[in-house]
């Protein structure tokens, strides 16, 4: 790091005494992040085919969050830890009538590049959970997690301080069926990364002061954690 600013600080000044250096210096960092993707080859049709997201879908409130706790950031593997949850809370899980859809566009503007993460989910029926999650939540700030078919990779889209909102809603009670249709939007060209945090189910046990035994509850971690 040390090396890092010398050589940056360095640039400034040869930047600041030619400007006509500048374009080749800081020019120097995206040609080293092109050097990190490396090639991108083609694939077969079975990493191209669709319909690959679980029904499972976890939603976790941004409310549910420990905001006094720094939020995990993505490394270079694009993988992110355990969100730091509040006492006593846990994350519910939605599982879908369909398969769950994602998509992301992205356009350059006259001043910089605008994007936009969606991701859709269907549930069946016409619920009282379904109804009551509507109108206490529309419009809310959520973390999504979710995984593919056939994985035990999960996946996260948003994070604390920029969270998918439930942007829209459409609920359906006539002759062609039952369902909830929610939508979930953030504008962000960041796209979803891995998570390699617990997925917490339940919350943890309390012990009351002075107690002689302590109950265990079985539980797993995830590689690395």
């Amino acid at each position: 790091m040390c090396i890092a600013l010398i050589a940056l600080f360095v640039s400034a000044i040869a930047c600041f005494l030619d400007p006509s250096t500048c374009g080749s210096m800081f020019g120097g960092t995206v040609l080293a992040n092109m050097m990190l993707i490396g090639n991108v080859e083609d694939v077969s049709d079975r990493d191209t085919h669709g319909s690959n997201i679980t029904y499972t879908v976890y939603l976790v409130n941004v409310k549910q969050i420990n905001r006094a706790v720094l939020f995990p950031m993505p490394n270079v593997n694009r993988e992110v830890g355990s969100i730091p949850m509040l006492s006593g809370q846990f994350m519910k899980y939605f599982e879908a009538h369909d398969i769950p859809t994602y998509s992301a566009t992205g356009e350059k503007g006259d001043i910089t590049t605008s994007g936009e993460n969606i991701f859709t989910i269907i549930m069946g029926g016409m619920r009282d959970q379904l109804l009551t999650f509507i109108e206490e939540h529309a419009g809310d700030k959520f973390v999504v997690l979710f995984k593919e078919i056939g994985t035990t990779q999960w996946f996260i889209l948003g994070s604390v301080d920029r969270p998918m909102i439930l942007k829209s809603f459409e609920a359906k009670n006539d002759k062609d069926g039952r369902y909830v249709t929610f939508t979930f939007r953030r504008v962000s060209i960041d796209q979803y990364c891995k998570y390699v945090g617990n997925i917490v189910t339940a919350p943890p046990a309390s012990h009351t002061a002075g107690a002689t035994t302590l109950n265990i509850s079985p539980y797993s971690l995830s590689a690395n954690t």
